[in-house]
């Protein structure tokens, strides 16, 4: 389900992305930095797992094709291609989800051009491609086990690709479309809620490919805990797969503060980081120390008696009520007939059987869909709007 939460500090609401868990529990090896490490070179990550009493072997494989594996920008093209496919109704049996490139750019907050549009491609080609062989790794939500066997699974189990552009046109006529479906076995962990959430939009706003890395590395290891330290040679080997050669510790530290420096205070789904570097006892090297400050809600409060009553029919259609701040958000800057149409267009698909997911996260859809079709101005008259956290029209 979509939910809005709104951290102390920050002055925009976040939205929260559920991603299949398997492939979010390991995200920072699955998808490492690409300018480290040779493409070509196979990754393996291996523990000791304890399943009824026996201990096992787990592992996962990650085998690079035609010298190409999964890196960072492949981890945001996934979280994108997720978010949509949360978003779209329910395609039926064998068909794909279509989403245009132009809106797949702009949910990575890329830019548009050739460059761009190449990057992409190659992208979801990868996603398609690269297996990822998993063994006591992957869990199955309908089963209630680990699978024991061998088995490759490629995220993306169909791709298509489909561009047109009218002969001697520039850029800007330019249609590019992809239809994808995910794997089966994720696609599955997904319908069965066997998800972590993810902040799409910290992840889309970070740059640097070793800061992704351990900003998703973080965001898994300290949902559990409020406090962390790693040696710096121990994090960029054994926790985020980096196979460069940084022999001096003036050189991990140069890497690593780079990376703080760009996720520190930025929040993940259990609190805030709070990053600092120092020396290690015994002075032979530096060590990542990892504070979480743990986040609130805040709950909006409402005058406008019409403007509420228009909120408990969106609580009521959505059966949301996790995201009453956001909601009321939308109705102090969205015109009415626009809210009214989403609801109404949220109803049909729901009547009809066609929404894959939760009605909230479908009415957020195609609420956003509509703002930019009609580009509607924001209703900065009503008394509701003034109001706290009124920054913002669809950020959620």
């Amino acid at each position: 389900m979509l939910e809005s939460i709104l951290i102390p500090g920050l002055d925009h609401h976040l939205e929260v992305l559920p991603v299949e868990l398997n492939v979010a529990k390991f995200a920072s090896f699955i998808f490492s930095p690409s300018h480290t490490r040779k493409d070509s070179w196979a990754r393996i990550k291996t523990w000791v797992i304890d399943i009824e009493g026996r201990k096992v072997l787990a592992k996962i494989f990650v085998e690079p094709v035609d010298r190409r594996s999964l890196n960072t920008l492949d981890y945001r093209t996934y979280l994108a291609l997720q978010k949509m496919w949360w978003e779209r109704p329910a395609c039926p049996a064998g068909e794909g989800t279509a989403v245009s490139l132009r809106e797949l750019a702009r949910t990575m907050k890329m830019g548009w051009g050739k460059k761009q549009l190449s990057f992409l491609k190659q992208s979801l080609r990868a996603l398609r491609k690269v297996p990822i062989t998993w063994q006591y790794s992957f869990f199955d939500k309908e089963s209630g086990r680990y699978h024991c066997f061998e088995e490759p699974i490629n995220v993306l189990s169909m791709l298509r690709i489909h561009e047109s552009r009218k002969v001697h046109s520039q850029n800007q006529n330019y249609k590019g479309t992809t239809t994808f479906r995910f794997n089966e076995r994720i696609e599955k962990n997904l319908q069965r809620q066997h998800s972590k959430p993810v902040l799409i939009d910290i992840v889309m706003e970070i740059r640097g490919e070793i800061a992704i890395s351990l900003y998703s590395f973080l965001d898994v290891i300290m949902a559990d805990k409020f406090n962390w330290q790693r040696r710096c040679a121990r994090l960029l080997q054994d926790d985020l797969s980096i196979r460069g050669r940084y022999a001096w510790p003036s050189e991990r530290l140069r890497l690593i503060r780079r990376a703080a420096n760009q996720i520190n205070g930025k929040a993940i789904s259990t609190g805030i980081l709070d990053l600092t570097l120092t020396h290690t006892k015994d002075g032979q090297d530096y060590k990542l120390v990892v504070r979480k400050r743990p986040t609130t809600i805040l709950l909006n409060e409402c005058a406008d008696p019409e403007q509420v009553d228009l909120v408990k029919q969106i609580l009521e259609v959505t059966n949301d009520p996790h995201s009453r701040s956001y909601y009321e958000k939308l109705v102090r800057r969205l015109p009415e007939v626009l809210i009214y149409s989403a609801l109404s267009e949220t109803k049909d698909a729901d009547r009809r059987g066609q929404i894959r997911t939760s009605r909230a996260r479908f009415f957020t859809a195609v609420l956003k869909r509509l703002a930019r079709e009609r580009d509607r101005p924001a209703n900065k008259h009503s008394e509701f709007s003034t109001c706290r956290g009124d920054d913002g029209i669809l950020d959620k």
